[in-house]
């Protein structure tokens, strides 16, 4: 029988050797979901529930799955301040999972800056800036994202 100190080493190197199976390569590797805006569609007629909609691309590079809660969102349309506020949504996305999610942002959402007939002809100029909040198995991420261009005229 194998002395003590020898029994020891050998529960260890079985450990160490039993590591690496209960995740891949022996590592957790966590890569940040992507959050990218594809497009803001106005749409301003008094009898459109949501004028103004906005696409993210959400990608998922992970070996779990994450869901998208809510975004904290400020949109500017023509030099206008529209929205500053946390709109709630609910997405879930499979391990390496990239979808496009579309968020309706109703007129109580919006201020003053947006009205009916309040836009130029022809497509907007915007911004949108904010952050996503993501659930991981690790907890709450706050992920930021960025762009302005035209957007997509109504219609």
């Amino acid at each position: 029988m194998p002395d003590r100190r020898t029994r020891i080493r050998l529960l260890t190197a079985l450990a160490l050797c039993l590591l690496p199976a209960c995740t891949p390569l022996g590592l957790w590797i966590y890569e940040e979901p992507r959050i990218e805006i594809t497009e803001v569609r106005v749409d301003d007629a008094a009898d459109n529930a949501y004028p103004v909609r906005v696409s993210f691309r959400v990608s998922n590079e992970n070996d779990f799955g994450i869901s998208l809660d809510r975004v904290q969102l400020l949109l500017v349309l023509n030099d206008t301040p529209v929205i500053d506020r946390e709109l709630s949504t609910t997405a879930s996305f499979a391990a390496r999972d990239q979808q496009i999610v579309e968020i309706g942002v109703a007129w109580t959402d919006i201020g003053p800056g947006l009205r009916p007939r309040s836009l130029a002809p022809g497509a907007p100029r915007y911004s949108v800036s904010g952050h996503a909040f993501v659930q991981t198995p690790i907890g709450e991420r706050r992920i930021p994202f960025a762009r302005a261009g035209t957007g997509a005229a109504p219609g």
